[in-house]
């Protein structure tokens, strides 16, 4: 009997600390509060905004990954996070960002931040918006840094450990961004924690 009741108490708890991290996990909400720009459409960089929910950055540094989706400032997006395990080009932009871009701190060189997400949209294939209006005769400097930064990724080895430190941030009919470092999501400590009190509790009851 008294084997059962702990059983029984087990399977709550564990079914209570499970629904608590689907919960808090499908809870993100996005803001994009400024960004890197030289100008024109389409000579942008660095990313800067807010990120609530299971997780919250404040602020939250960041590049785009759809060149052609538009992001408006001060509007909030709901957002999903997706893995970039599988995709050589999205590895390829994680090395980049991992490589030269400040993990708690915007970049001060506004072309370097707009080369970078040049590099990244040509890593991805979507370098056609760059060229297409003329762009990288403009700005001849930049786009030759971000080729340089393109031929630098390509040439990295183990792109597969960036997998697990870097996801995009899919937003509702919006933008999707990769950004970084991705951070322990607050639904793993709520499913640690909880995991720590249920082999506390199922000793306190064997004692």
């Amino acid at each position: 009997m008294k084997k059962m009741k702990r059983n029984l108490i087990v399977l709550i708890m564990t079914i209570m600390i499970l629904g608590l991290t689907v919960q808090a996990h499908a809870a993100l909400s996005y803001t994009m509060n400024n960004f890197q720009s030289l100008g024109p459409e389409y000579a942008s960089g660095e990313i800067s905004g807010t990120l609530s929910g299971d997780m919250n950055m404040n602020p939250m540094y960041s590049f785009c990954v759809n060149a052609s989706a538009d992001l408006y400032e001060g509007q909030p997006y709901s957002g999903t996070l997706t893995s970039i395990a599988g995709n050589t080009g999205l590895m390829e932009a994680a090395y980049l960002m991992n490589t030269y871009v400040p993990k708690n701190s915007a970049l001060t060189d506004v072309n370097q931040g707009v080369a970078l997400q040049w590099a990244i949209w040509q890593l991805i294939g979507q370098g056609n918006y760059i060229t297409a209006n003329g762009l990288n005769n403009t700005y001849s400097s930049v786009y030759t840094q971000s080729g340089q930064y393109v031929l630098d990724a390509q040439s990295a080895s183990n792109l597969a450990q960036y997998a697990g430190e870097y996801e995009t941030l899919s937003l509702a009919g919006s933008q999707s961004l990769m950004f970084v470092p991705t951070p322990i999501p607050a639904a793993a400590y709520l499913f640690g924690s909880g995991f720590l009190g249920l082999v506390g509790i199922r000793r306190k009851i064997q004692n």
